[in-house]
């Protein structure tokens, strides 16, 4: 796949979970661009990816290190990941914390 025109990146705290759901819930079935969500929680598990493909009826998932965007995803990165994008492709790292 050629590298996506647009990408919706998106960070928030364990607070923002209702927002992020209501918001993939509004997104339409063919809303093309690949959306990335940073959820600030440390290393604890996470079944984020779940509630938003319930909600949204888009592919959502944890990210992998090297994964392809695609279009009509969701990609969460993992806890206690960063998560970066690198010619269209997904990088995961366990860099110092950011605040």
């Amino acid at each position: 796949m050629t590298k996506p025109d647009r990408l919706v990146v998106i960070g928030a705290s364990a607070g923002g979970v209702p927002a992020l759901i209501r918001l993939v819930g509004e997104l339409p079935r063919d809303f093309r661009p690949p959306v990335l969500i940073v959820l600030h929680i440390g290393p604890h598990k996470s079944v984020l990816p779940q509630l938003l493909a319930e909600r949204s009826g888009h592919d959502a998932a944890h990210a992998r290190d090297g994964e392809r965007l695609a279009p009509h995803t969701i990609r969460v990165a993992p806890p206690d990941h960063h998560l970066l994008v690198h010619d269209g492709t997904l990088v995961l790292n366990r860099g110092p914390r950011e605040n």
